[in-house]
């Protein structure tokens, strides 16, 4: 079965897709699936893997990754695909992968990545009815199914009433690197200012709706009750949003022993990281999924994060705190997992790493959404 894949960019600042979607090629590629991916913009190589070939077709028009070369390859790759899989909403290639799709009739499956949840269908709500009536109802109606990464990002869906079926396939973990973890010695190597204290980390794109600057204002107010913490932001620094919160840290003086920005963090790092932290943080306003999430939760750090995010999982299975969204309750959520003793939050963390090696292994996904595949070829 061969499924052709198109997604906008796979770049560190398109976020999570950049880090899973080669992860879920490489596991479709093991189970038997020939994908063939396209993009019209990639982030290293590195990051990519060999396991499956990614084309990229460069963007003449970089706003809206335009390339009419794309939609040419497209429709020719369509003809030996059993099925089409697109990553995204409201960019071209989105919409030449649908066209590609009726050209050769050939079935759509669409993973929005979040981009039709309420929060995101208010930013510029104007441009999207205009591409909305251009293209995206066409792709919409045409589409045979739809992958949410939850069961929150399916009730959103629903409420849209798009016809085609709803399938919830997360996203997933490489168990064989999340569970021999190496020490955390080569993050604090980097960062020895941080050796010796406790970490709260917060890892991820440094976006307004990641919500870091609730965070810190949350932090102001409670870093006087908890001395021994230390709270490492890590993300891009170079877009205005991280300049606007370093400047904030800045212009505190108290943050500057108990708030630590170090910058985007390669795999080894990253990992290292989350083994140096006893605690994760991410007061997202909206996320469909939540990589850093799973990442944290697999590293068996305990999480704090609000209930904007599809985690209601981390209460049920008593491995952090899933609070309401706004500064309240993300400071008093906070400061309760500030209090807990280290032998509680590393009890926390056994449960988590349990927790996802058992539903949320690659292998696992990758048949979920073979299945689906399976449904419609």
């Amino acid at each position: 079965m061969r499924a052709l894949h198109v997604i906008p960019g796979l770049d560190e600042t398109d976020g999570g897709p950049f880090h899973t979607l080669p992860k879920l090629w490489k596991f479709l590629a093991a189970e038997g699936v020939d994908v063939r991916a396209y993009t019209t913009h990639w982030g290293p190589t590195s990051e990519l893997g060999g396991e499956v070939p990614v084309i990229r077709v460069m963007r003449t028009l970089p706003g809206i990754c335009y390339n009419p070369r794309l939609g040419r390859l497209l429709r020719r790759e369509a003809e030996q695909a059993a099925l089409v899989h697109d990553h995204g909403c409201w960019l071209y290639p989105n919409w030449a992968a649908g066209r590609a799709a009726r050209a050769r009739s050939k079935p759509l499956v669409i993973s929005p990545l979040g981009h039709l949840d309420p929060w995101s269908l208010k930013q510029h709500p104007r441009r999207k009815q205009w591409v909305r009536k251009w293209f995206e109802e066409e792709n919409w109606r045409y589409c045979r199914a739809w992958i949410a990464k939850s069961t929150h990002e399916a009730n959103a869906l629903r409420s849209l009433q798009f016809p085609g079926e709803i399938h919830v396939v997360p996203n997933g973990i490489d168990s064989t690197e999340w569970a021999s973890l190496n020490s955390a010695e080569i993050f604090l190597r980097e960062h020895e200012e941080l050796r010796g204290r406790r970490i709260c980390l917060f890892l991820s794109r440094l976006h307004p709706k990641k919500g870091a600057h609730h965070l810190l204002h949350a932090w102001s107010r409670l870093h006087n009750r908890h001395r021994d913490w230390v709270l490492v932001i890590a993300g891009a620094v170079n877009s205005s949003y991280a300049r606007e919160l370093r400047s904030r840290a800045a212009a505190d003086s108290f943050h500057e022993d108990t708030v630590y920005f170090v910058g985007e963090l390669d795999p080894a790092l990253k990992r290292a990281a989350f083994v140096a932290s006893s605690l994760f943080v991410l007061p997202s306003e909206s996320e469909n999924f939540g990589q850093a999430i799973l990442e944290s939760l697999a590293a068996g750090v305990p999480v704090v994060t609000t209930q904007a995010c599809p985690w209601k999982g981390i209460e049920e299975h008593d491995c952090g705190w899933w609070i309401r969204t706004g500064e309240g309750a993300l400071q008093l959520g906070l400061d309760r997992a500030l209090r807990e003793p280290a032998d509680a939050l590393k009890q926390r963390g056994a449960r988590a790493r349990a927790w996802v090696a058992k539903e949320f292994d690659w292998k696992i996904v990758a048949r979920q959404l073979k299945d689906v595949y399976s449904c419609m070829a």
